[in-house]
């Protein structure tokens, strides 16, 4: 069995979707079932309930059987938030699809077309400073201090191919860092550039709120500067435009390493044992449940090895996205 805030977090990342049920009424029966169940009745111990027992509602009630609480679903926004929160990435979607029919007539380049030149060791073909029209989702805003002492934001933003960062300065910083907010998807209007050998940015000369109606759209694809970098791209002014076909599939550093994969995998976890990132990589490693054990060194030099229930599927896609959330360099070799 697993613990209540385990449960909640599997329900929430959408692994258990299969059951017929929403994430809503699982998650409020969950709560309200799980303080009526005593030590005598649990399959498991107190304050524990089994992943299946919500699975056939329909059963026959019995004096301990689970009553289902139905409930309105969350709405669609709130779903993908919870499965980027609770694992560390979008599962069942990503917030940025709803706006597909504006992405695909406006936006000139994204992150699909930069992995693509990226695989093809190309780089130095987007660090050109162009400018660019894309569309993301912010994750986050930080701001800091230059050397020349004045303020500046560092962002990150996520389409729906891969993360990318922008910063804000001077004028721009000025105009626009006040009013953004995390978690709300935007327009970016900048010039590329790599940050390393695979880390793309952009240096902000404008954004916008995602338009969300026709007059919305108007008004953003009316900005001057935005009808300006557009022209340029549908031209073929700029260096790249946006591609159109996918992506040859990214590599899987730990895959090239170790064609199969046996024994047990290791992570280096950097952060802190108590707090939240830690606590969506075990959500991560029970989402994608399978046979291959997992150990954790921390910065203190101390591994552990996790419970059977975070024994994770080692496919390459699981790999891949493992990568992702933790760091491709903090997912050791295969220990025998």
């Amino acid at each position: 069995g697993l613990k209540k805030n385990m449960v909640e977090s599997i329900i929430l990342s959408s692994a258990l979707d299969f059951t017929g049920l929403n994430r809503a009424t699982m998650i409020a029966t969950v709560r309200t079932e799980l303080d009526k169940i005593s030590v005598e009745n649990s399959r498991q111990v107190e304050g524990q309930l089994s992943l299946f027992d919500m699975v056939s509602p329909e059963a026959a009630p019995s004096d301990n059987s689970i009553r289902i609480n139905h409930v309105n679903e969350y709405p669609e926004a709130q779903k993908l938030a919870y499965e980027k929160d609770v694992v560390g990435l979008y599962l069942s979607g990503h917030p940025m699809a709803e706006f597909t029919d504006f992405i695909d007539r406006y936006c000139t380049y994204d992150m699909r077309a930069f992995r693509e030149i990226v695989n093809e060791g190309r780089q130095e073909s987007v660090n050109d400073d162009a400018q660019v029209i894309m569309c993301g989702m912010l994750l986050s805003k930080k701001v800091r201090t230059t050397k020349s002492k004045t303020a500046m934001a560092v962002l990150v933003a996520e389409d729906m191919y891969g993360q990318f960062e922008a910063a804000l300065f001077g004028k721009v910083f000025d105009r626009y860092a006040s009013v953004i907010e995390p978690d709300k998807p935007y327009v970016f209007i900048g010039r590329r550039r790599i940050q390393g050998e695979d880390t793309f940015s952009l240096s902000i000369d404008a954004m916008f709120p995602m338009p969300q109606t026709p007059a919305d759209v108007a008004e953003v694809t009316g900005n001057w500067l935005f009808r300006k970098v557009y022209d340029a791209a549908r031209n073929g002014y700029a260096a790249v435009q946006r591609q159109s076909a996918p992506a040859p599939a990214a590599k899987n550093p730990v895959e090239q390493d170790s064609p199969s994969v046996k024994g047990s995998i290791q992570i280096n976890f950097t952060g802190d044992p108590n707090g939240a990132a830690y606590q969506r990589l075990l959500n991560f490693l029970v989402y994608f449940h399978g046979n291959t054990r997992v150990k954790v060194r921390f910065n203190d030099g101390s591994v552990a090895e996790l419970d059977p229930v975070c024994s994770v599927d080692a496919s390459p896609d699981v790999l891949l996205k493992l990568c992702e959330l933790v760091g491709k360099d903090n997912v050791s070799d295969i220990i025998d």
